[in-house]
C-alpha cells in the first residue's frame, strides 16, 4: 500500500505515534542527553543552584521568535522523560497550528537546573521541525495559487530524524511520499544510467508487477 494511502490519511497524533514507533526517536534523545551531560551532568547549572539556593523553582516559556507554523511539541513528554525533568508544564499552542513573533507556545515550571540542563535540546528539535514546517507551509499555498498541485516530501532527511522531519512536513500541509528504500520504487537518472534504453520496457514491467502484487491486484 502506497504511503499516500495510509499515512497521510492520519491526524497529526497518530501520524506522530506511528512515524516514532521504531524506537529511534528515543534512541535521539537519548543520545541528546548523552551528549550535554556526559558522565558528570550539568556542571554549570549545579554550581549556580549552589549559589542560588538548592530546590530554586523558576518558570519559563518557550516562545516563538517569528511568525510560522508550529512543529515538534508532540516530542515534549519523551524529552522530558529522556532528561529525567519532574517539574510541571503545559503546551499552550498545537502542532500544525500558526503562531506569531512572540507567542508562548509551551511552559514550564521546576527546578531552574532540571530546565536550564534540556532547554537547548527542547529549542533545537522544535525550532528545527518549526522551521521545515513552516518552510513547507509556503510552499503548500505557493502551489496553491497555481491550481492543485501538491508538495510531497522526500528520504533526503537529516540522518535518525527521519520520522520527525517528515512529521514536521505534515505540520505544514505537505504530502508524505515514501518512507525510505523499503516501501515504494523511484525510479531515477541514477537508476537509469547505464541502463539499456530497451530494458527500460522490462523495468517498468517489474514495478508494475510488484504493484499489482502489493494491492493484491494479482496478474
Amino acid at each position: 500500500m502506497p504511503v499516500g494511502d495510509h499515512l497521510n490519511a492520519l491526524s497529526l497524533d497518530e501520524l506522530f505515534l506511528t512515524l516514532t514507533a521504531s524506537g529511534d526517536v528515543d534512541r535521539l534523545l537519548a543520545i541528546a542527553r548523552s551528549e550535554d551531560l556526559g558522565d558528570t551532568g550539568d556542571l554549570t547549572s549545579e554550581m549556580v543552584e549552589a549559589v542560588r539556593g538548592e530546590g530554586a523553582t523558576v518558570e519559563v516559556a518557550l516562545r516563538a521568535r517569528a511568525t510560522g507554523v508550529v512543529s515538534g511539541l508532540a516530542l515534549a513528554p519523551r524529552l522530558f522523560g529522556a532528561f529525567g525533568f519532574d517539574g510541571d508544564w503545559s503546551t499552550v499552542s498545537r502542532d500544525g497550528s500558526s503562531c506569531q513573533a512572540g507567542d508562548d507556545l509551551l511552559r514550564l515550571r521546576g527546578s531552574s537546573r532540571a530546565i536550564t540542563t534540556l532547554e537547548r535540546t527542547l529549542l533545537n528539535l522544535v525550532g528545527r521541525l518549526s522551521g521545515v514546517a513552516t518552510l513547507t507551509r509556503r510552499y503548500v499555498e505557493s502551489a496553491a495559487v497555481g491550481g492543485s498541485a501538491r508538495v510531497c516530501d522526500t528520504r533526503k532527511t537529516t540522518p535518525g530524524m527521519r520520522g520527525l522531519e517528515k512529521y514536521a512536513v505534515r505540520c505544514g500541509g505537505g504530502w508524505l511520499h515514501r518512507i525510505g528504500l523499503f516501501d515504494a520504487v523511484l525510479v531515477k537518472d541514477n537508476h537509469l544510467a547505464g541502463l539499456d534504453p530497451a530494458a527500460v520496457a522490462d523495468l517498468a514491467e517489474r514495478v508494475g508487477r510488484l504493484a499489482r502484487e502489493r494491492h493484491g491486484m494479482g496478474g
